[in-house]
């Protein structure tokens, strides 16, 4: 029979090891510097966990999971807010391009920059690109933030003269959060609101797309996966592959906050999201299966009046496919097997 207290002792020098390796281990082997860097003509917002890489410093997101096992097969998440578009039609649901005309403008074209401005704050690093000013007077700013630790969000919305009060937590290694800012836009005579128009699929189309019950599907014949999130604060789209277990995801709060030259909140609006098959680039998808493979997806915003900021908070992330907890189990169990097998061979 094995000595107790030699049993015991594995155990202790075994929890000694484990306590030993420091938790971002176990999410990355890696460790990268959490912010916001230019390389390769483009700007790379990165946490411990996963990377963004705004290409040529444009609202044009790819995102993947650090030192991925995959290597060249890593799955590549692309969320491209393309174009800026005012809506006209009887609601806030885009149902044909039709109903994008007055001011528009493509966020992906050479004619006109942006400028990146980067922070570094007591608990994250943020980084800022904002568009030329448009023909219309109008600024367009996504600032992105790298959280060192986990954080609260915490929004007051009024709704009918009640204040409700949301909260929802944004994780330090695995999202970022980023703020849209539409600054001193001016809405042409009649149109009901303003609209981005975003791309949402996995580069390698590996991982299927589902949106959430939050998000209205105006195309014909087309049957709406399950609830891409459960957090009732937030609707959202989800990539997720069943064979690894893994998903990603990118969610917006339902409501947007409009503010004065003072910057006082004037209001809360609400976010109306909707998809369908037809979008700005015609060759996007081509050859796969709307709501499976690809998402055009519409974000838009009622006319909240001339000259006010409007302010949104997405987030992207992606959830990790394994337990860490699961993982040093296992690993505290194999040292201690490896060790008791080392016993019985010197009791032989």
């Amino acid at each position: 029979m094995f000595n107790k207290n030699k049993i015991l002792l594995i155990w202790v020098l075994t929890i000694l090891i484990m306590s030993s390796i420091p938790t971002s281990f176990l999410v990355s082997a890696k460790k990268n510097n959490p912010g916001v860097n230019d390389r390769e003509g483009s700007t790379f917002i990165e946490t411990d966990f996963l990377s963004m890489k705004l290409h040529e410093g444009k609202p044009d997101m790819m995102f993947w999971l650090v030192n991925s096992s995959e290597g060249k097969k890593m799955p590549v998440f692309h969320v491209s807010f393309t174009h800026i578009a005012e809506l006209f039609g009887d609601d806030l649901l885009v149902h044909n391009m039709g109903e994008l005309s007055g001011e528009a403008f493509n966020l992906a074209s050479s004619s006109f920059d942006w400028t990146l401005t980067k922070e570094t704050l007591t608990n994250e690093v943020r980084g800022t690109i904002t568009s030329d000013t448009l023909d219309n007077g109008a600024t367009i700013s996504f600032v992105f933030h790298v959280y060192l630790e986990d954080v609260l969000i915490t929004e007051e919305i009024n709704e009918t003269n009640t204040i409700i009060t949301t909260t929802y937590q944004i994780k330090s290694v695995s999202e970022i959060k980023f703020d849209i800012i539409v600054d001193n836009w001016t809405f042409s005579p009649e149109a009901t609101g303003l609209v981005f128009a975003v791309k949402v699929h996995e580069l390698a189309y590996k991982h299927r797309v589902q949106a959430s019950e939050g998000v209205n599907v105006t195309e014909d014949g087309y049957e709406k996966p399950a609830n891409a999130t459960n957090n009732e604060n937030k609707h959202g789209i989800e990539f997720y592959d069943e064979s690894d277990g893994r998903s990603s995801y990118f969610t917006w709060v339902p409501t947007a906050q409009v503010y004065d030259s003072e910057n006082s909140i004037v209001s809360d609006v609400n976010v109306t999201s909707s998809m369908n098959n037809d979008g700005f680039d015609e060759d996007f998808g081509n050859g796969k299966k709307f709501g499976k493979d690809f998402i055009n997806l519409f974000l838009s915003y009622p006319n909240y009046g001339d000259g006010l900021k409007m302010v949104h908070d997405p987030t992207i992330g992606i959830d990790q496919g394994f337990n860490p907890v699961v993982i040093v189990v296992a690993v505290a169990a194999g040292i201690t097997l490896v060790a008791l097998v080392a016993l019985v061979v010197k009791r032989r």
